[in-house]
């Protein structure tokens, strides 16, 4: 059966330029070449990088990025969420979790104090 799976998945002969060739070195070569030529880039045309000032975060700021999660801060976002999208995988839309904020509140509250600490 792997001799059979082996037979069929191997590559025989291949025309190159209009000449059918069964030389192995040579199919591997063009086949090599063809993917290389493929997923090269023969333009440059990504953009040179010149910007060297970079704004900084406030002292404030960091405090806030490195803070605890605030319950309204995650009703706020929760709420900003399109409520009638598609259920994620536990079964559930996010119009769900604001309905029942009084609820889920103290879950979901607990999984972002795991998240928080780990």
């Amino acid at each position: 059966m792997a001799n059979a799976h082996k037979r069929y998945n191997n590559i025989d002969q291949l025309v190159i330029h209009g000449e059918t060739t069964k030389e192995p070195s040579r199919i591997k070569g063009e086949i090599m070449g063809y993917y290389k030529r493929l997923y090269s880039e023969t333009i440059k045309w990504r953009p040179t990088f010149q910007n060297t000032q970079f704004p900084v975060l406030t002292e404030e700021d960091r405090g806030a990025l490195q803070g605890h999660f605030d319950e309204s801060e995650i009703l706020r976002c929760l709420k900003m969420c399109a409520t009638d999208k598609a259920p994620g995988l536990d079964g559930f839309t996010m119009g769900f979790f604001i309905k029942c904020w009084e609820v889920v509140k103290q879950d979901i509250m607990d999984t972002f104090q795991n998240f928080y600490d780990q």
